[in-house]
């Protein structure tokens, strides 16, 4: 369950890239995108 296809491996590379951020805020790129215009 954890390990399927590598589907956990591809979703963790996703939110490492977005959640370096230069508020330094922890999101994933769908929460980042939302809170990017609400913060900005």
């Amino acid at each position: 369950m954890i390990f399927n296809c590598g589907s956990i491996k591809a979703e963790l590379l996703v939110p490492t890239v977005t959640v370096t951020n230069p508020d330094g805020t922890t999101k994933s790129s769908a929460d980042e995108a939302v809170d990017d215009d609400a913060q900005e």
